[in-house]
């Protein structure tokens, strides 16, 4: 992120100024800062302090304001005990309600769920739907390359994450 100063006219980076910007913005009207804000906090880079707890807040925050790409962190929050103690349970409606939206990386999480029985019996058949469903949304190639799925696949951030 950037942020110009005015004196100067110059740009120069300064992710702390961006955070506050992103905090405001996702706090106020703008669920879709809210991921960014929560990754720095994961993270712990640039000088901003690692709290996983108050990056599932804002996960919420944006989720609540119907940011599927939040919803689908705040999940994946869940499943990995970020901020939260980890409970597929509840991990597992909102990746079913962002996949339903066309989210396909949440589709790919329940897949990677189902196939090995993590929080759900395993079952090949919803692998292979949810497989599927995020192989449309993405508008891609298979997205796990025709090969199994790890327990890796869950934690790897989604496309755009810091």
């Amino acid at each position: 992120a950037v942020v110009s100063t005015q004196s100067t006219g110059t740009i120069e980076r300064d992710v702390p100024a961006a955070a506050e910007l992103f905090k405001r913005a996702c706090t106020t009207t703008y669920g879709r800062s809210c991921v960014p804000i929560a990754r720095l906090l994961q993270y712990g880079k640039y000088n901003i302090p690692k709290d996983y707890n108050k990056a599932f807040e804002y996960l919420s925050i944006g989720c609540k304001k119907n940011n599927n790409d939040s919803c689908f962190a705040k999940a994946n929050c869940y499943i990995q005990g970020m901020g939260v103690e980890k409970d597929y349970s509840k991990a597992i409606p909102i990746l079913e309600d962002t996949c339903s939206k066309g989210h396909h990386q949440s589709c790919h999480n329940l897949g990677v769920l189902y196939y090995h029985g993590h929080g759900v019996d395993k079952n090949m058949d919803k692998f292979k739907y949810y497989n599927n469903q995020a192989k449309i949304f993405r508008g891609q190639s298979n997205p796990f390359q025709d090969k199994p799925p790890t327990p890796d696949d869950m934690t790897k951030p989604p496309v755009g994450a810091l």
